[in-house]
């Protein structure tokens, strides 16, 4: 995962005034913005919703967009810093199944829920890695068109995990011996027992 913040540059912020799609509706809230608050400098109404674009992954572009305003720890802004001008992007690459990648559970060691303490052994492969800097060159790139980077959330990839999906952690397949569940989810050896979520879906 790549995430970066930038501040809207100048001519973006003007098209707010300009609307440049004629919508009326644009037009009342920005003069009505401008009525009640005078010398506010930037256009947009403070109650404004917040930007939220997804781009679904394509041949061309095998990456995951996502272009908005979120509130995630790691998109924290300061408060000198107008919240209207901030927009995040997170791009979001997948890799190919690993057999070495996968998630262990210890039989004598405990985790602080009493449960079995899980390892994950994770590496990218040379594929999935030159995919990942092509990714992160992409979102610089979109993210430039709209403004620059905001100082300390230049363009960056996140630690494994960030994404807060961890796909592929039971396996889905033919065999006992390479795989957690069969088609339909059903764990091997408990008939009764049916998985679903993140989990099944392959990176």
């Amino acid at each position: 995962m790549a995430f970066c913040q930038i501040v809207l540059g100048r001519d973006i912020v003007k098209l707010v005034k300009e609307n440049p799609h004629n919508f009326k509706w644009w037009d009342d809230k920005v003069m009505e913005h401008e009525k009640m608050c005078p010398s506010d400098p930037v256009p947009i109404p403070p109650g404004d919703l917040d930007p939220h674009c997804y781009y679904p992954l394509s041949e061309e572009h095998p990456w995951h967009c996502q272009i908005h305003r979120d509130s995630f720890g790691y998109g924290e802004v300061p408060g000198q810093i107008d919240q209207r001008l901030i927009v995040d992007f997170r791009w979001f690459g997948y890799v190919k199944p690993e057999e070495h990648n996968c998630v262990e559970f210890s039989e004598t060691i405990r985790d602080g829920f009493g449960m079995p303490q899980p390892t994950f052994s994770f590496t990218i492969n040379d594929e999935d890695a030159e995919r990942c800097a092509e990714m992160i060159t992409d979102m610089a790139v979109v993210a430039r068109k709209l403004g620059g980077f905001l100082p300390g959330a230049e363009p960056k990839y996140l630690a494994p995990g960030s994404a807060l999906h961890i796909c592929g952690t039971y396996r889905a397949g033919e065999s006992v011996k390479d795989s957690v569940v069969d088609r339909f989810g059903v764990v091997y050896g408990h008939p009764d027992l049916v998985l679903g979520g993140c989990g099944v879906i392959p990176t």
